[in-house]
């Protein structure tokens, strides 16, 4: 390697050189690289049907709303918005009393689609172009009004191919321009139609799901109501903690909590020997394992 000082005519001849290749002063020159686009592109035509199992009891459709303007620990205890099986069966969260604090058990519904109403949602599904899909987030779009604390919206297609993820934030927001969006929002609707016309029944699981406050939590005054401890198994330790442990319980413990929690809201915190707790409940669906994370 050799070194030394360069002279002028040399400096010159390099700066010559330099902007040659950068294409500076041309009209030649390279258009800077643009950003990935926020919301990716569409993966060629939806399909008109789904691939899915044969078998009656796969849930191949559920649709879950994120928390939005209400405590994350309220969405702990949240069903699935809707959830569909191969077979026709139909599970929603029916009409909540508008009072404040509401039931702690979510009231859950489920009833037989007619073939007409499956057929329907299938094509519904199946027109998001979520089975072309792996995992994708389209996210709020910035070009327009913001919706502050919007709600995400997940949906989940099950199909022979495996698991689907399209989720989207702020759904109702009138700045997006995505069509499985715009699709996403017909699939609800046709739920949603589905729903009012299907004989439905309350739901009442074989296991639940029960989220419980490692620390005190105590609400607003006006609304407690105190309620001994209703667990088979003590709460979390540490009593400096924040946050929540998830447990399933299943069998005659889960029958009997079910009565418990049936006149139980969320105003309600449970007695352990002087602390009080906060439960948040539900039954889970046939298929669900418990313990949702994502």
């Amino acid at each position: 390697m050799f070194r030394g000082r360069a002279s002028g005519a040399a400096l010159a001849a390099l700066t010559l050189l330099l902007a040659l290749a950068t294409g500076c002063g041309s009209d030649d020159a390279p258009a800077p690289t643009a950003p990935p686009p926020l919301e990716p592109p569409p993966v060629g035509p939806p399909p008109n049907t789904l691939d899915l199992p044969d078998d009656p009891g796969h849930f191949f459709l559920e649709v879950w709303e994120g928390p939005g303007f209400v405590p994350i620990e309220y969405s702990l205890g949240r069903p699935p918005r809707y959830a569909v099986t191969v077979g026709g069966e139909l599970y929603s969260e029916g009409p909540t009393i508008q009072i404040f604090p509401g039931p702690l058990l979510p009231n859950i519904q489920v009833g037989r689609l007619s073939a007409e109403d499956l057929a329907a949602i299938i094509e519904a599904t199946a027109s998001t172009g979520i089975s072309q899909l792996g995992e994708v987030n389209i996210p709020q779009p910035t070009t327009g009004p913001v919706i502050a604390d919007a709600p995400t919206y997940e949906v989940v297609l099950r199909d022979r191919q495996g698991s689907h993820l399209l989720r989207i934030e702020a759904l109702g927001s009138i700045s997006h321009t995505d069509p499985r969006v715009i699709a996403v929002r017909e699939l609800m609707q046709r739920l949603d139609e589905a729903i009012a016309d299907t004989e439905a029944e309350v739901y009442l699981g074989e296991r639940v799901q029960v989220y419980v406050s490692e620390g005190p939590m105590p609400p607003e005054p006006s609304v407690l109501n105190e309620r001994p401890w209703p667990l088979p198994d003590p709460p979390p330790g540490d009593e400096d903690a924040e946050g929540f442990e998830c447990r399933v319980y299943g069998g005659q413990v889960a029958a009997g909590l079910l009565e418990i929690f049936a006149d139980a809201d969320h105003g309600t915190r449970w007695d352990y020997h002087g602390a009080l707790h906060q439960i948040l409940a539900r039954s889970l669906l046939p298929h669900e394992e418990g313990c949702r994370t994502s």
